[in-house]
């Protein structure tokens, strides 16, 4: 069904369905030739000779210094639909980010392993390799969410989450290293207790930068918690936020029933965090491993309450990844600014 979508957006579109194509015929070497003259630019082959090897596609994003960590995640997921429906086999490779504690690094490979036991050179040189765009991305996020105008990027269908779930079950996988140090650490706070867990997202949301999620008080919150504590026998309260005043409020009501990780850059203001990346001694690895880890430990919760966000969204993905559904679910949704 997902398939169906994106090849009738496609056939709708004259240049997408030519690279439809393209790739439909990517062991004919005389309509490569064709093509790729006739679309240039459009959907790259790094050489112009076919080999006679398999195919691969580079999800090779550069010099992103905007996007947040799970924005990141969430386009190399995309990318990973669009590489696993056309059978080809994929290698991530992040520089230049936000979070690279040296440019040239590849970040993803920080926190995850690749797919391929190869690197990036030795691909490139054995293998056909396609080029991701973003443009490959949003495709495939029109095509799931069935909407072909820009998404913004929070609206998500059930068709999405399920789709990006299988591929973070198929593909994304813990280095040793970080898969230790996320699961010592949710043992020891969640402690075997039953643990609703709450995102809230604090500092620049309160721009109301046009396209994001109108932002959540914490209040907003507070209306439905003590409900859903009785209903459902949660025993402590995780609360994962980038605004110190927000986790105080949540201290302040519900005492020694929340939960939290002490060792976490919180924002006072509202300038985002990654935005004080390398201005207040922090680094980006660091704050990319923290986030990770709430993320994380929000999919290890038997409950979640959050606000349209990156986080809450991927939270949502990896527990239906591991094919665990929460107890209780509530995405709170005030409108877009």
């Amino acid at each position: 069904m997902l398939i169906k979508r994106i090849e009738q957006m496609i056939k709708r579109n004259r240049i997408l369905y030519g690279i439809g194509m393209l790739i439909k015929y990517r062991n004919d070497d005389a309509y490569y030739n064709r093509i790729l003259n006739r679309i240039p630019g459009y959907f790259q082959l790094l050489s112009n000779t076919i080999k006679p090897t398999k195919t691969v596609y580079l999800i090779d994003i550069a010099d992103d210094t905007v996007a947040g960590f799970f924005a990141i995640m969430r386009t190399i997921l995309s990318s990973m639909y669009l590489a696993d429906s056309l059978e080809m086999k994929i290698y991530v490779r992040v520089t230049g980010s936000l979070y690279n504690m040296a440019p040239e690094d590849n970040m993803y490979e920080y926190f995850f392993l690749q797919t391929m036991e190869e690197n990036y050179e030795s691909i490139t040189q054995k293998y056909n390799c396609f080029k991701f765009e973003r443009k490959h991305s949003q495709v495939v996020d029109n095509a799931l969410l069935g909407n072909y105008s820009i998404v913004n990027g929070y609206d998500i269908t059930q068709d999405y989450i399920s789709a990006m779930a299988k591929m973070y079950a198929k593909y994304i996988k813990f280095n040793e290293k970080t898969e230790l140090e996320l699961n010592e650490n949710i043992d020891r706070l969640i402690n075997g207790k039953k643990v609703l867990g709450i995102h809230i997202r604090g500092t620049d949301f309160a721009k109301a930068f046009k396209g994001h999620p109108i932002q959540l008080r914490a209040e907003d919150y507070f209306e439905l918690i003590d409900s859903i504590l009785v209903e459902y026998g949660f025993e402590k309260i995780f609360v994962a936020t980038d605004e110190n005043g927000l986790l105080d409020k949540f201290k302040n009501k519900y005492l020694d029933m929340v939960i939290a990780y002490e060792d976490v850059y919180r924002s006072e203001n509202n300038r985002s965090i990654h935005s004080q990346i390398n201005s207040k001694g922090l680094n980006g690895y660091q704050i990319a491993k923290e986030v990770l880890r709430d993320m994380y430990t929000l999919a290890s919760c038997n409950g979640l309450l959050a606000g349209k966000s990156q986080v809450s969204l991927m939270a949502i993905i990896c527990k239906e990844s591991k094919d665990k559904r929460y107890e209780y679910i509530k995405v709170i949704d005030k409108g877009t600014n």
